[in-house]
């Protein structure tokens, strides 16, 4: 709705101030110009929130209704940014180039990680499952990254994952 919105804004103010200069006298031009440049730039925030939030939609549970951030909301004030590519192989790849510091998943199928753990591995990186330990395999959550930030990964994400495990284990 809201990029409905947005792109509605940009393109009625295009056409004012692309066609509608003489009309609407230079201050008229000068707010259809600033109109335009306030429908693109809500368009492409809408843009980028929409996709950040669709390419990494792990973190939260819906309770009652509403979304409830979790392991998302437990890294996102300790770092600088949360990116995501969209391929858990390419995440991982990225951990390993350095380009990215750390990264955790939940639920992944065994041919999304191994690849990147190797990669990881062998650069020097740790992998683990989000309690620390070595059952990703078999779970699919995972946790990796330099040594340093995958402890503080884990120390962020520790309640998260608890919290996550009791609830699971009381659905029946």
């Amino acid at each position: 709705m809201e990029g409905v919105f947005s792109f509605f804004l940009e393109s009625t103010f295009l056409g004012l101030f692309l066609f509608g200069e003489k009309l609407l006298g230079p201050r008229g031009h000068w707010w259809a110009a600033f109109l335009v440049f306030l429908g693109s730039w809500l368009s492409g925030f809408f843009i980028v929130a929409t996709n950040a939030w669709m390419q990494h939609p792990v973190g939260y549970r819906i309770e009652d209704g509403k979304i409830v951030l979790e392991s998302l909301g437990a890294l996102m004030p300790q770092c600088a940014g949360i990116r995501r590519a969209g391929a858990a192989a390419l995440d991982l790849a990225y951990v390993a180039a350095g380009r990215m510091d750390g990264f955790w998943e939940f639920g992944l199928s065994p041919w999304d990680f191994c690849a990147g753990v190797l990669l990881i591995r062998e650069a020097g990186g740790m992998v683990s499952d989000l309690r620390g330990g070595e059952g990703y395999m078999d779970s699919g959550d995972i946790a990796c990254g330099t040594p340093r930030v995958h402890r503080e990964m884990l120390k962020f994400l520790r309640a998260p994952v608890l919290k996550r495990e009791r609830i699971a284990a009381d659905k029946p």
